[in-house]
């Protein structure tokens, strides 16, 4: 697949950050490695709709990352990532997460390579994160990125950052082929996918952002235009059936973030205004969209050590039955509960519901360190009561509907040195 990449054959971007950091490195200071390998569990409740596919599957994964200073200006960091799925050929891949050289001087600061990068305050959405593509086929959650080429110049100032993001490649969303879980009935051919710009994935995009920070706030500005990282789908006619193909706009997106903290509360908005972007009929359209609520914590619950946050938001999407998302008006609602023991155990519990209809969505995450450098991760996803999809009337609140059988446990054992 042409998105399984390490170096893309398309950039020589990430070989000419190796050349840099060889010709500097008669000034190494220090070095720092860092390594992560996973073995995960993921079970499914209901049995496979579709052939091919399996009730259950294991999924091992490995990055390294080694950190490296030259003298007291530059450094560079290198992380490769390897995934095997037992069951899913799709989630079987290679990555590049970073390959970065950054120069740190007296009054901007220099990047050049393949970074990970993300933005956003919010639990359940993450509407302004539009630089790096999100590894969907990893988790649901959206934070998982692929390496995303880039040149950064930055500008540091009293309790602030501008940065300024120059991306020359674009990295194309991956999607589940026919043996996987978590997948639409229809495949979409991401081997085939079109563009509005004739440069397509060598399209210059840009982007600008501002994080300053107030007596109790942090604020981000942004900016971005360029291709979308979010793809629209057409609908072709096939020899065995119908096939879906992406297609990636041209857009741009003015993006705020806001985090305030005050005693117990911590307070949260995410807000878009997206222009370029095509909506579910696949008419182009200007909308705005937001995510804002709170996490309410109760500190030494009980008068233990624990504590216990309180968390609840409210997702709104302009567009409404025409949205890109399920979650076009939903509410959520959750809790976080930190032990604050020696092994550092959490467990975050969400519900997100719909406005409109019965669907819900059930998330639960655990953690705990069950001896020096082991953790033990427990994530599940249940999908309960989702509207059935008319493609010949789409309405954001069905797009997935096929997910319905798709209900899953999943146990991880991390182990770190």
């Amino acid at each position: 697949m042409r998105d399984n990449w390490i170096l893309p054959d398309k950039s020589s971007l990430p070989k000419a950050i190796l050349f840099l950091a060889w010709i500097l490195s008669p000034g190494i200071a220090a070095a720092e490695f860092e390594s992560e390998i996973t073995l995960s569990i993921r079970a499914f409740n209901h049995s496979a709709r579709f052939e091919d596919q399996a009730n259950q599957h294991a999924t091992a994964f490995a990055q390294f990352n080694w950190y490296q200073s030259f003298g007291d200006i530059w450094s560079f960091e290198i992380e490769p990532y390897i995934r095997l799925d037992s069951a899913d050929e799709a989630r079987s891949t290679s990555d590049l997460r970073r390959a970065f050289l950054l120069g740190e001087f007296d009054r901007f600061e220099f990047g050049i390579g393949i970074q990970q990068l993300f933005w956003g305050v919010t639990e359940s959405t993450h509407l302004v994160d539009i630089v790096a593509q999100t590894d969907n086929l990893a988790a649901l959650d959206q934070e998982e990125k692929l390496g995303q080429p880039l040149i950064v110049f930055s500008v540091p100032f009293s309790r602030g950052l501008f940065d300024l993001y120059l991306l020359p490649y674009f990295r194309e969303q991956t999607f589940p082929e026919a043996g996987s879980r978590l997948r639409f009935e229809t495949l979409i051919d991401g081997d085939n996918a079109q563009y509005e710009h004739p440069d397509e994935e060598s399209h210059l995009d840009v982007a600008v952002r501002l994080n300053h920070s107030f007596a109790h706030i942090e604020l981000g500005l942004s900016h971005f235009q360029g291709t979308a990282r979010q793809p629209n789908f057409q609908f072709f006619p096939g020899p065995s059936g119908p096939v879906i193909q992406p297609y990636y706009a041209q857009i741009r997106q003015t993006g705020l973030e806001l985090q305030g903290v005050w005693e117990s509360w911590l307070l949260k908005l995410e807000a878009i205004y997206r222009s370029g972007q095509p909506d579910l009929t696949f008419s182009e359209q200007d909308y705005w969209a937001s995510t804002v609520g709170f996490e309410y914590s109760f500190y030494s619950l009980f008068d233990t050590v624990q504590d216990l946050g309180l968390i609840v938001e409210y997702i709104y999407d302009d567009r409404g039955d025409l949205a890109l998302t399920s979650s076009e008006q939903d509410w959520v609602v959750g809790i976080r509960w930190a032990l604050n023991d020696l092994r550092s155990s959490e467990v975050l519990f969400l519900i997100i519901k719909d406005l409109d209809t019965a669907a819900r969505t059930l998330v639960v995450e655990a953690s705990s360190e069950i001896i020096d450098d082991w953790e033990l991760v427990i994530e599940s996803t249940i999908f309960s009561n989702l509207p059935p999809f008319n493609p010949l009337e789409p309405k954001a609140d069905a797009l997935v509907f096929d997910l319905r059988d798709d209900d899953y446990l999943e146990l991880s054992l991390r182990y770190y040195f």
